[in-house]
C-alpha cells in the first residue's frame, strides 16, 4: 500500500510539474506571436517591445524569450522608425538619433537607422 501511495505521489508531481512546463510554454509562443504581431504593425526596439509585452501583461521572462525569439533585425527596426521620424518632423541627424536611443535603440541602431535613410 505504501508502494502505491508513494508511486501516486510521485505521479503526481510529475503531472503537476508537466502542465507547469507546458503553461509556461503556451505563454512563450504567445508572446512571441504577440511580439510578431506588433512589429507587423509598426517598429520597435527590444527594449521597447519587451516594456509593450510586459505592459500587455506578460511577465518579464516571457517578454525577453519572446523578443529573443521573434527573429526581429533591431537594425532594420531602427530604419523603420527612422523612416516614420522624418516623415513626421524635419529631424537633423543628432536629434533622430537622440530620438531613437530614447526609443531604447542602442547608439549603434540609431546611427544605422539615421544613415539609411539619407543623414
Amino acid at each position: 500500500m505504501k508502494k502505491i501511495l508513494i508511486i501516486l505521489i510521485f505521479f503526481s508531481f510529475f503531472i503537476i510539474a508537466f502542465c507547469s512546463i507546458n503553461k509556461n510554454n503556451d505563454n512563450k509562443q504567445k508572446a512571441i506571436y504577440a511580439a510578431k504581431e506588433y512589429l507587423k504593425i509598426t517598429s520597435y526596439s527590444k527594449k521597447g517591445l519587451i516594456d509593450q509585452l510586459i505592459h500587455d501583461g506578460f511577465n518579464s521572462t516571457d517578454s525577453l524569450y519572446a523578443v529573443n525569439n521573434c527573429n526581429a533585425n533591431w537594425y532594420d527596426e531602427a530604419k523603420r522608425s527612422a523612416k516614420t521620424y522624418l516623415k513626421i518632423i524635419d529631424y537633423n541627424k543628432e536629434e533622430l538619433i537622440m530620438q531613437l536611443e530614447f526609443e531604447g535603440f542602442t547608439h549603434d541602431e540609431a546611427i544605422y537607422g539615421a544613415n539609411q535613410n539619407g543623414l
